[in-house]
């Protein structure tokens, strides 16, 4: 529907008659008919948290006995150690230590030990160090109870993966 315009001249009129014969023809034009430029997505926010698991397995260690055993960790993050065992009437101890190192060296406090678990209750025993780096770890399993007892372990490294940016967009 048009109406008479005042007087402002001939390109003037030209340019509101197009205008509202745009609006009248084509409801897309900013109308309000459901189309147009669409507002880009809020970013993203910092991307959530992975765990790997980077070492685990199961052994059997006698009553008074230790045993050690080395992994790797490929990236630096939080460290968690998990030793559970079968017996609760046993008590098994954990001690981590940075880098290779044995019995003989962790007993002589040479090793750099970075979490040890020893609670004559708690079960299962778990060490966490917060902000490792990556590389070699020696873990350590103390059975001090009265019988021979099987443990399973497992090692996680839990990690921020850096953000990424979608090509063309701009952070």
């Amino acid at each position: 529907m048009l109406a008479k315009l005042p007087a402002f001249g001939r390109g003037a009129r030209r340019v509101v008659a197009r205008s509202a014969l745009c609006a009248a023809l084509l409801p897309g034009c900013g109308g309000g008919g459901g189309g147009g430029v669409t507002a880009p997505p809020p970013p993203a926010g910092p991307p959530a948290p992975v765990t790997i698991v980077v070492d685990e397995g199961s052994r059997s260690l006698s009553s008074r006995f230790i045993t050690w055993h080395g992994f790797l960790t490929t990236r630096p993050g939080e460290l968690r150690v998990t030793v559970d065992w079968t017996s609760p009437g046993n008590n098994l101890d954990v001690f981590l230590a940075r880098g290779a190192c044995d019995p003989d060296q962790l007993d002589a406090g040479v090793c750099i030990v970075m979490g040890t678990a020893e609670s004559p209750t708690a079960k299962p025993e778990t060490i966490v160090v917060p902000d490792a780096v990556q590389g070699l770890f020696t873990l350590f399993v103390v059975n001090l109870g009265a019988t021979t007892e099987t443990f399973s372990y497992r090692a996680t490294v839990t990690y921020t993966p850096a953000a990424t940016t979608e090509p063309g967009l701009m952070r």
